[in-house]
């Protein structure tokens, strides 16, 4: 994790506020999310990581941008921290001979040989970014309009490249996340989950992630047919003693019947994870997801609902908050807030309902079958 002193500085927002930049900062959002995406699209972060600091000069050797253009990106990064100054050129970033390179943040996040890369996420980002004109049309429209008229989910199952762009995107969003939810105290002690069911596991990087940190655990993967083949790609990296204790089950989530036990050590499932799951569909197919949880799992087994969550009040995170514009482009579905995971997970059959941080936007709420 990069030093809290180096992340992107948050909107200050305030509604009683006499000036304008409240308005002003929420206009110029979509110029920073413009800029770091075409950052990352021409690999600036990774050139500086792996050549050295940059100068206006050598952007435009790498990238192929105008002196001017190369001046107006190197200022927008460093003003939003993404850039620091080497202290080898100018200590005046508006110098010609003022050399860049990556802050603590984006080297952590944004070269892409770290291993909590989010490029991948950007880079999907950029390619349907929600603009005013999409935003109207989702507004308006009862369906996912990402890909047209066509449903996402249909889409990506007969066009491999976007399958694989979605779910390298959801990897880079879930790296951090999943190495977060694997080390956390609900994972360890003698309560902790010994055979875990990941339902529509994608890129498996939760049970890598998982199994990595604790030897004693088994999981299995339920992902759909057209899906596994990328799962298993990129399990492949982890060593043989982690691959050894995965088992995959091809199935559709909401046709299929889910497993009720590890195929590796015959153990029970005593949790489901559900990771960003339940916030793409609508609440009807989330009652469905919840009751074959319930139906699945033994007496005293546990769901986990892995999600990034609207605090009750909805006043914050403004980042969550925002994801739900995107649900609405790409999904059914909307982000949660604690209250209502609670009733959903409670109307399902679940008692003990508690939601617990894990990092950055993150939480788990868990849930336990009496």
């Amino acid at each position: 994790m990069a030093p809290e002193s180096s992340a992107l500085p948050a909107l200050q927002l305030n509604a009683n506020a006499s000036s304008d930049r409240t308005v002003y900062d929420l206009l110029m959002a979509n110029r920073l999310s413009c800029v770091l995406t075409v950052a990352v699209q021409m690999r600036v972060f990774d050139a500086m990581q792996t050549k050295g600091p940059m100068t206006r000069a050598a952007l435009v050797a790498h990238a192929g941008v105008t002196l001017r253009g190369a001046h107006a990106m190197l200022i927008a990064l460093y003003a939003a921290q993404l850039l620091v100054l080497d202290p080898s050129g100018a200590s005046d970033p508006q110098h010609a001979d003022a050399r860049f390179m990556p802050s603590p943040t984006a080297a952590t996040y944004l070269v892409e040989s770290s291993p909590a890369y989010l490029g991948y996420l950007v880079e999907m980002d950029g390619d349907d970014f929600l603009t005013p004109e999409k935003l109207r049309h989702a507004l308006t429209s009862a369906k996912p309009t990402v890909y047209g008229a066509t449903d996402p989910w249909a889409e990506q199952g007969k066009d491999p490249v976007k399958a694989e762009r979605f779910t390298r995107g959801m990897r880079s969003i879930s790296t951090e996340p999943a190495r977060a939810l694997a080390e956390h105290v609900l994972m360890k002690g003698p309560d902790a989950p010994t055979a875990v069911l990941d339902v529509a596991g994608g890129s498996g990087v939760h049970v890598g992630a998982l199994l990595s940190a604790h030897s004693d655990r088994t999981a299995t993967i339920l992902e759909l047919q057209s899906t596994l083949e990328t799962t298993t790609a990129y399990l492949a990296s982890l060593p043989e003693a982690v691959r050894r204790r995965v088992s995959y089950r091809p199935g559709d989530m909401f046709t299929d019947s889910w497993p009720t036990a590890d195929p590796n050590s015959g153990r029970a499932f005593d949790a489901i994870l559900l990771s960003q799951i339940l916030h793409d569909w609508a609440p009807r197919e989330c009652g469905l997801l919840i009751k074959k949880a319930f139906e699945t799992l033994p007496a005293g087994g546990r769901v986990l609902v892995y999600e990034k969550l609207v605090d009750d009040d909805c006043r914050g995170p403004l980042m969550t908050a925002m994801v739900n514009l995107d649900m609405l482009m790409w999904t059914e579905g909307q982000q949660f807030t604690p209250s209502l995971l609670r009733d959903l997970l409670q109307a399902g059959g679940f008692t003990d309902v508690a939601t617990h941080s894990t990092t950055g936007y993150w939480s788990v709420t868990v849930a336990r079958k009496p």
